[in-house]
Parts: structure tokens; sequence; C-alpha cells
């Protein structure tokens, strides 16, 4: 991951932020719309691991909390589970999500240990989980517009097709793919997003 990770999470977020305060309309298109909605709400909570990373680096905690990671897939699971969304797949859904914030994470700080601390201050950890909390409470009802999709046997391609036009919109760089992936795995049963040739 390259020394302009940051800078580019946060262009990402910032079009994440724009695209995900669109309405998500029935799936008329045949997936595509809500699908581009999980991803910029996906996009938007990832650009958020550069700032808890600063917190991290000045701070020393550690990167893995796993009280809270359980605490919040209990949660996400039993909120899925409220609004009509399969339990097991919330929990798969934000266990990446948790797994891509961390990869971020881990190489900023291995960056920063390369190249010296950032230069901004971080923003206290109690201002940022606020955010991600929000995120999150969107991301339950943007699940339940992609379940009809998740089934289909070319969700993968759709999901594909969705992340390119995304990616698109938002001059997302193709060198932050990794975390994104991870946090794409499950969205399709079938699994995660299809090559494409």
């Amino acid at each position: 991951m390259s020394s302009s990770v940051p800078r580019r999470l946060a262009a990402a977020g910032l079009t994440a932020c724009c695209l995900a305060s669109i309405a998500m309309p029935a799936a008329a298109d045949g997936g595509s719309t809500p699908l581009t909605n999980v991803i910029a709400l996906v996009a938007q909570r990832l650009a958020l691991a550069t700032p808890v990373a600063q917190f991290k680096w000045q701070t020393g905690k550690p990167i893995t909390d796993t009280p809270r990671e359980q605490q919040l897939l209990a949660d996400m699971s039993a909120k899925a589970q409220q609004q009509g969304v399969d339990p097991v797949f919330a929990r798969s859904f934000f266990g990446d999500q948790i797994e891509a914030s961390k990869m971020v994470q881990r190489s900023l700080l291995d960056q920063w240990r390369k190249e010296g601390a950032p230069k901004q201050q971080a923003p206290d950890l109690a201002t940022l989980r606020p955010k991600l909390d929000r995120i999150d409470s969107l991301l339950i009802p943007a699940l339940s517009q992609i379940q009809p999709v998740r089934a289909q046997a070319n969700c993968p391609s759709q999901l594909a097709e969705s992340l390119a036009n995304w990616k698109q919109l938002s001059s997302f760089d193709s060198s932050q793919s990794d975390a994104l992936m991870q946090a794409l795995q499950h969205i399709c049963e079938s699994g995660g997003v299809a090559v494409q040739g």
C-alpha cells in the first residue's frame, strides 16, 4: 500500500458519503443500484480506518480490540435480524468490515514505522466511533436491499460491474483494492467480486 493511502481513502470516503446520501430505490436495474450503495457505504467506513490508525499510533493502543469487535458483531447480527436481514450474513459481512479496516491500519502503521509518524493530530476515538456507528446503522437497511441479489448466480459479476462503475464515479485508485475486496467478500452467497476479463 503506497504512501498516498490516507489521501486516497479520504477521497473515497468523501465520494462514498455523497453516494450514500442518495435514497436506495428498489432493485429495478437488476440490483446494481443497491449494490453500489453498499459499496459506497463500505468505502466510507473504510476511509475512517485512517484516523483510527492515527489514534492508535499516537496512543499505542493495539489494532485488535477483540471485546469491542465481538460486541459489534453481536449487535449487528441482532439488528439485522430485527430488520429482516439474515443474521449469519450480517455477522460475516461486518466481520469483513473489521478485517478490512485492520488491513488498512496495519499497512499505515507499518508505513509510519518506516517513514515517520503522521503529521496530523489524530482525532479522539470517541469522536470516530459515532461516525462508524452511523455508517453501520445505514448498512443494515442497505444489506436488506441486496438480499434478493445475493442468491443469484450472476451476483459476483453484478457486484464486479457495480464496483467498476463506483470506481469510475469516485476516481478510486486500484491500489486500494485489497482492503475493499476483503470488505466485499461475503456480499454474494457464491463468493466475492467476479474477476473481470
